[in-house]
């Protein structure tokens, strides 16, 4: 963690809480808090400052940053494909679903309608508002 970010919300803190800064109190804060990201620590301060009725022990910043393994799914960074193996996902996708032509569209792809498809469409609207009573 940042000194400089860490010394500034420690004295946010003291201030909304009225309570007086003091380097054995800020001292004993950064030993447990040095290894903390810089923005899960604000975060921590500024959820504290809205929830918290009382200057804070290190454990309630703590208990307000994501656990270790939360942090680790927030930061996952998903594996950017080939075009190769886009295509063999593609190809594995549709056997799975039983296609069989790279034509067919894959089941989370919106299928496109043919021209006549859209023609017997609007043929079959224009019907219904000529005849209102149906």
């Amino acid at each position: 963690m940042d000194k400089k970010i860490f010394a500034r919300e420690m004295l946010r803190l003291s201030t909304v809480f009225e309570k007086a800064p003091s380097k054995d109190l800020s001292a004993g804060y950064w030993d447990a808090l040095q290894d903390s990201d810089d923005g899960e620590f604000v975060r921590a301060v500024n959820r504290h400052i809205r929830e918290g009725e009382f200057f804070p022990r290190v454990k309630h910043l703590v208990d307000r940053m994501p656990a270790p393994e939360r942090r680790d799914r927030q930061l996952f960074i998903p594996k950017l494909l080939t075009r190769a193996e886009q295509e063999e996902n593609r190809r594995k996708a549709r056997e799975a679903v039983g296609a069989t032509t790279a034509s067919t569209a894959m089941p989370n792809e919106p299928r496109v309608k043919t021209k006549d498809e859209v023609m017997v469409e609007i043929e079959e609207a224009r019907r219904r508002l000529r005849q209102p009573g149906e």
